[in-house]
């Protein structure tokens, strides 16, 4: 299973062009609108085929184009097929030469910049999930036509997160990932902040009776307040995104 990364649009200055370019008639979210794959990369993901099998396919279709009344497709198909190449590594030959990858997997990650089409959606496709990582491709794209203001984090809290705002054809990047109060910045991305400061005391206590340490009132009370520092230090940086 993957991660799963949380993605929120905070504002889009154009809600119009936001819903003709990214929702589907489904009303679902729907990155391949403004990127659409090509029908013929819809295959098993199966890793890179040998370059040796591949080469067979290469030699299959140099020696067939050589005659311009061949039924050329078919034949570097059929002839392939005879020299004992399986049809993904056929599909995988075209798909690189034509389209620069081998598959929905290659293609997806480097035009999209996730695995999968958004999922587990909610606010109108505003807020949704992406596995591994938030969709830097389509939403570079996307920039090309609407200014929004997003936000993204890990379900790892304090690694993989951070705000993005589009000006103008442009992405402003902000990273967070291991930044001093990341974690912080999480729960109020997962907009979880009440659990925030019970969770991390428990795991402080799970913490010291592993390594058979004491954990006392006293440094219960330390950490609480260092936790509602780094919390609010969190919610300055959080706020001055949003406004």
């Amino acid at each position: 299973m993957p991660n799963h990364i949380i993605n929120r649009f905070i504002s889009i200055d154009d809600e119009d062009k936001f819903k003709e370019l990214a929702i589907n008639s489904k009303g679902d979210l729907d990155f391949s609108i403004l990127l659409p794959m090509p029908y013929s990369l819809d295959i098993v993901s199966c890793g890179q085929a040998p370059q040796t099998e591949l080469d067979k396919v290469k030699e299959v279709e140099e020696e067939v184009r050589k005659d311009p009344f061949h039924n050329q497709l078919n034949d570097i198909f059929e002839k392939a097929l005879e020299k004992g190449v399986k049809i993904a590594t056929i599909f995988q030959y075209f798909n690189k030469k034509h389209y620069g990858v081998t598959d929905w997997y290659s293609w997806h990650t480097q035009k999209w910049g996730t695995k999968w089409n958004a999922y587990d959606q909610a606010d109108e496709g505003k807020l949704f999930q992406t596995a591994w990582s938030t969709p830097e491709g389509w939403l570079k794209e996307l920039a090309k036509h609407v200014d929004f203001k997003f936000i993204y984090s890990d379900e790892d809290r304090g690694n993989n997160l951070g705000f993005i705002e589009a000006v103008d054809g442009e992405l402003e990047w902000k990273e967070f990932s291991n930044y001093p109060c990341s974690t912080e910045l999480a729960y109020l991305i997962h907009e979880d902040e009440e659990d925030y400061i019970e969770e991390q005391i428990e795991y402080a206590k799970e913490n010291a009776e592993y390594e058979k340490e004491t954990f006392t009132d006293e440094d219960e009370a330390q950490l609480r307040k260092e936790l509602e520092d780094k919390m609010e230090d969190a919610k300055t940086i959080y706020n001055d995104f949003l406004e």
